[in-house]
C-alpha cells in the first residue's frame, strides 16, 4: 500500500482535520463509522442490514490494502474520532504499482 503520512488540514470552521493511511486497529473505529453512514438509508445503495462485518473481517480488509502496492485506504480524523474514509485502488498493472 501506499503509505501517506499523516497531514493536518485546517477546516473554515478553524478545526483541525488530519489525514492518514488507515491501520488495522481502526477497525472498530471505520465500522462504527460505516454504520452511522448507512442510517442514512436515503443516499445508500446498501442498507444497514446488509452491513454484518466483524472487526475481525474489517482488520483483514484494511490489512489486505496495506498489503497490496497499488492499493491505500485513508482515513480522516476530527477531534480524535475517524469522519471519513477512502479506499483507493489503481489497478494491476505493474507500471502502476511503481
Amino acid at each position: 500500500m501506499s503509505k501517506t503520512a499523516p497531514k493536518e488540514y485546517k477546516l473554515k470552521t478553524g478545526e483541525k482535520v488530519i489525514i492518514r493511511t488507515a491501520v488495522p486497529d481502526d477497525a472498530q473505529s471505520l465500522l462504527e463509522h460505516a454504520r452511522i453512514i448507512l442510517a442514512d438509508e436515503l443516499y445508500n445503495v446498501s442498507t444497514l442490514d446488509e452491513f454484518q462485518k466483524t472487526v475481525e473481517e474489517e482488520k483483514q480488509w484494511i490489512q489486505q490494502y496495506i498489503d497490496h502496492l497499488t492499493q491505500v485506504v485513508l482515513v480522516a480524523e476530527l477531534g480524535g474520532s475517524i469522519v471519513g474514509i477512502l479506499g483507493f485502488e489503481n489497478g494491476s498493472r505493474k507500471r502502476l504499482a511503481q
